[in-house]
């Protein structure tokens, strides 16, 4: 990494940590991975997206204890796939449907029985997004959507999924897949009951987009220090576009300004350390 790379890095520090921070506090995330690069080594770059702000975090796994590193204090709700390092999250959560289609038509493109089951999964799947499109588009209201949720595909789907999970002459990987959606059925439906809370984790895998044309252009990075560099430019630029950019600018980019605006020698604003950080400013706006 050049020096201006290292510069920006330290400079960004404090900004990537008010935005983590302050992403951590909100009530519900969307959270996700994909993978990451280092020297050749496998990495994962992590990301919480939150109603105004997101971060980004590089671990060397995807398993539940990088998850814990990272997201351990928080106790709120989380929208994430199936996937078990999300399993000793302590607060609610929403398990994405846009993956729980793919299961459902994996069980629909199998012969027999499973494919009857999986027909009628995409049938009550189908049935809980016209509702929610409904709602969305203020068709209907919070109470009348529940209601229609309840009495509908909600149910049938208990009722389905259960007859998979049993039944005979399935597919062993059909019966595991509807055992597990059974089992943990009343985290399909945190959307349904619950303000700001979407059914897919779509917000999250969008903003993983980003990472993942960064490391096919880049190849990755080269160092921890380079691992850095690319969570806090990200966690900005991304964080910018997303919220509300003067209150950024007020108080996390303030945060590392501070000593840069209120220093006592007038010459300061001419110094390496404040060009540095307007370097590292423009960086992260121009790369957004």
């Amino acid at each position: 990494m050049t020096e201006r790379g290292q510069r920006a890095t330290e400079i960004l520090q404090d900004p990537y940590e008010e935005i983590k921070k302050h992403t951590l506090e909100q009530e519900h995330l969307n959270v996700d991975k994909t993978s990451w690069k280092t020297l050749s080594q496998r990495r994962w770059t992590w990301i919480g997206h939150g109603d105004d702000s997101l971060f980004f975090a590089i671990k060397d796994s995807r398993s539940g204890k990088a998850f814990q590193e990272i997201f351990g204090s928080f106790k709120g709700g989380i929208t994430t796939d199936r996937y078990g390092s999300y399993n000793g999250h302590q607060g609610a959560r929403q398990l994405c449907w846009a993956h729980i289609i793919r299961d459902f038509e994996r069980i629909a493109g199998r012969e027999g029985f499973d494919k009857l089951i999986g027909e009628k999964l995409k049938e009550c799947t189908s049935q809980v997004f016209e509702l929610w499109h409904q709602f969305k588009n203020q068709q209907i209201s919070r109470s009348t959507f529940i209601q229609k949720i309840e009495e509908g595909p909600k149910e049938d789907l208990r009722v389905f999924l259960k007859a998979g999970a049993i039944h005979p002459d399935c597919y062993s990987k059909t019966r595991a897949t509807c055992l597990d959606f059974y089992s943990r059925f009343d985290e399909l439906w945190v959307f349904a009951y619950k303000e700001k809370v979407e059914p897919t984790n779509n917000t999250a895998e969008r903003g993983l987009r980003h990472g993942v044309i960064w490391r096919k252009l880049s190849q990755g990075s080269q160092s921890e220090v380079g691992e850095r560099f690319v969570e806090r430019i990200m966690t900005v630029a991304m964080t910018l576009i997303l919220s509300d950019v003067v209150r950024w600018r007020s108080s996390s980019f303030l945060l590392f300004h501070r000593a840069l605006f209120a220093a006592e020698d007038p010459n300061y604003r001419q110094t390496e350390r404040y060009l540095h950080a307007l370097q590292a400013i423009s960086f992260a706006l121009c790369w957004a």
